[in-house]
């Protein structure tokens, strides 16, 4: 009887862990920067990671997603060290065993080149469960919009969303309390190529049209403000020509707004842009994805010219390497740079 339970027992934990919905996937990074700023300032050396592992588990139309980053991008190896005794900053320094007070000493290394080690941070981007309860789709908790020329990527925080699809056009309503735009509500559909999305915040309306003919992509986006000529309009084309992928995108963000980006122009995390546009063409050459980008952004009421050559290759291991050449002029001498980052990836 005992053997007979025991069986019992057994088989039941292994029904349960077979039929078991759960997921992991994840993506994982390391890059070194090594960035010249010319004669005039000092040159930077760069390791930093960003690690990220979702989780999602589902029971029948209800599902549990969280992802979790842990991301580091201050293992700065020219930052300055702050000294006791008032000294000038980039020196090394060291404790008097004698007087136990802290003094800086001569490196034999180039000066500057004391090392901060920065503290990894550990960052929910969601945590949030989707379902369905009569025909509306519920999500709730905290989740991550993708990138866009006109917004960087950012969590929002105890955020519900309610859609419905009726007759081919979505009807989405959105509220979250730690916004000044708390609530939105959100009209979207298309055919032929052509899809629509209209949404009504408390204070401002914003349009996406996006078009695909052929081989041709395109992207209009526009924020009107209310009351004020802050409006933030964008463009991206994407046209396939002879293998190769040619985009233009454009940036205007009128009278005294200003924005943060991401995608084409890099990443802006903070809302300091006001204009931008250039031009990308990306293509595949013995075994790499080579892809060529020239544009320029006012960068909080400063120009800056770039130019970026991104070439990608798979490796047999799995991972994919990816070597970044970046050179940026803004007019300052202190600023301006030129840059080689050296980036390792891999998906699962």
């Amino acid at each position: 009887m005992k053997k007979q339970l025991i069986a019992a027992a057994v088989a039941a934990s292994m029904s349960a862990v077979a039929t078991a919905d759960v997921s992991i996937t994840g993506a994982a990074q390391v890059n070194y920067t090594y960035k010249d700023f010319g004669s005039t300032g000092t040159d930077t050396n760069k390791i930093s990671h960003d690690f990220d592992l979702k989780i999602v588990g589902k029971s029948g139309n209800t599902t549990a997603t969280i992802d979790i980053e842990n991301k580091d991008t201050t293992q700065d190896y020219t930052a300055s060290v702050a000294t006791t005794d008032g000294s000038s900053s980039g020196a090394y320094a060291t404790v008097n065993p004698t007087a136990g007070t802290t003094t800086s000493v001569v490196s034999s290394l180039t000066a500057g080149r004391a090392s901060t080690l920065g503290t990894p941070e550990l960052n929910v981007k969601n945590a949030y469960i989707t379902t369905q309860i009569a025909g509306v789709n519920v999500k709730m908790g905290t989740f991550t919009g993708g990138e866009a020329l006109l917004a960087n990527a950012s969590p929002s925080e105890n955020k519900v969303s309610l859609d419905t699809t009726i007759g081919g056009v979505k009807l989405q309503y959105e509220n979250n309390p730690d916004s000044s735009q708390s609530n939105s509500v959100t009209i979207s559909g298309g055919m032929s190529g052509v899809n629509l999305s209209y949404e009504k915040f408390e204070t401002k309306d914003d349009v996406i049209v996006d078009l695909a003919y052929g081989p041709v992509k395109a992207q209009y986006r526009n924020i009107d403000i209310d009351g004020n000529a802050n409006d933030q309009t964008s463009i991206q084309v994407d046209a396939e020509v002879q293998g190769m992928t040619i985009t233009y995108a454009d940036i205007d963000a009128k009278g005294t707004s200003k924005v943060s980006t991401d995608g084409f122009f890099g990443e802006y995390t903070s809302a300091t842009v006001t204009e931008a546009d250039g031009f990308g063409i990306k293509t595949s050459m013995a075994g790499n994805t080579v892809n060529v980008k020239s544009y320029e952004v006012t960068n909080d009421g400063t120009k800056e010219d770039h130019m970026k050559i991104i070439v990608t290759r798979a490796l047999e291991s799995g991972a994919t390497l990816e070597a970044t050449y970046h050179d940026m002029d803004n007019g300052t001498a202190t600023e301006s740079f030129e840059a080689l980052d050296l980036e390792l990836r891999i998906a699962f």
